[in-house]
Parts: structure tokens; C-alpha cells; sequence
């Protein structure tokens, strides 16, 4: 991972290190990892990739998407359920603006199709994709669909420009983490009001 923009940042996955240089692990063993941004002077290269599965990250013109993990949605709500023969699948997605303008990520943009037929989409989760992000700034959020128990192949696709036929395709993967945090705000804005 390492793009930019004119007059922002390139990221990266860096793995996570003690003061002897040894990589940090979490409780399970697993390696951790940060998204570091870097201030560079660098054009934007797109992807040419169509299709990702977790942990690979897309680069459009305006925004960069990290496919961070899918899984299985379970509601406790006896009202939202998915209907007999199907469950709700989600992808979950790191999305930053990199562009110049303003530019949503929201759960609109996405179509999923389960062993190629159209699925409905599933408003239930806490953390649905849906934000308006202003140049340099950032979202995570997750996208959720209704898809019958047994199907084998499952995609969401993603149209990011309602003005272009470009698409691309998150495959879904069962339970699967990619092990990346994505980075979170954190501390008092300076100057910020107090509620």
C-alpha cells in the first residue's frame, strides 16, 4: 500500500515494533500492524485491480478503500431476521478521502450478488458505511447484505461514481479479519467546543 495525492499523505501497513526492532504481537500471536501516513509529494496511481479480498486495499481517483474483514451478521432484535434459508453477510471497509472535493462511502454505492443473483441489502448493523468526507479525512463502517445460507459465491460490487461504469468487487470470505486497525481519532480537536 503507498499512494497519495498532490497535496496529501501516502499510507502504508507497517508492522507494529518494540524498542529492539521485534514485532509486536497481540494476545492470539498474530502481528500488529498501524496504517502510517507519510507526507509526500506523489500522484495518485489507481488501481488497475478489479477484484479484492481481504486485506487488499483499492485506490480510486478520489478515495482509498481497505477491505478490512467479512463475516456473518447476527441481530438480536427478534424484528430485524433474515428470512428462511438466508443470512446476513457484511464486508467491513476502511475508506479515506484522498481526493481534493468533498466525495461520500455509503452503503449505496454497493450492489451484492450471491451465485450471481441480486440480494437485498440489510440497514440492521450499528456501524453501517455511510458518511460525507472532506478531502484528507476518513470513515470505517460496514456494508450488509441478506444472502441465501448456502451460496457460494458472494460479491459485492462496488460503483464508487455514479457517472462512470467502472466497478469493482469485494469477494466475501467467510469469517476472515485482515488483522488491520484502521487508525481512529483520538484525543480533543484543538479549539474544539465543549459539550
Amino acid at each position: 500500500i503507498g499512494s497519495g495525492s498532490e497535496d496529501g499523505g501516502a499510507t502504508k501497513v507497517a508492522e507494529v515494533t518494540d524498542e529492539k526492532g521485534n514485532a509486536v504481537t497481540d494476545e492470539n500471536g498474530a502481528k500488529v500492524t498501524e496504517i502510517v501516513t507519510e507526507k509526500v509529494k506523489e500522484k495518485v496511481t489507481e488501481s488497475t485491480q478489479t477484484e479484492f479480498k481481504v486485506g487488499e486495499t483499492l485506490i480510486t481517483k478520489d478515495m482509498k478503500v481497505i477491505y478490512l474483514s467479512s463475516g456473518v451478521y447476527v441481530s438480536d432484535n427478534e424484528f430485524i431476521q433474515p428470512g428462511e434459508g438466508k443470512q446476513y453477510v457484511y464486508i467491513r471497509l476502511y475508506c479515506e478521502n484522498i481526493g481534493t472535493s468533498d466525495t461520500s462511502a455509503n452503503v449505496y454505492d454497493f450492489e451484492c450478488y450471491a451465485d450471481g443473483y441480486a440480494c437485498d441489502a440489510c440497514y440492521a448493523m450499528d456501524d453501517n458505511l455511510s458518511a460525507s468526507l472532506s478531502a484528507g479525512r476518513n470513515t470505517t463502517g460496514t456494508v450488509c447484505f441478506e444472502v441465501p445460507t448456502g451460496a457460494q459465491k458472494i460479491e459485492f460490487e462496488y460503483k464508487p461514481n455514479l457517472f462512470s461504469d467502472k466497478k469493482y468487487v469485494f469477494r466475501y470470505e467467510g469469517e476472515k479479519d485482515s488483522g488491520i486497525t484502521p487508525p481512529t481519532v483520538s484525543g480533543e480537536t484543538a479549539g474544539a467546543f465543549k459539550v
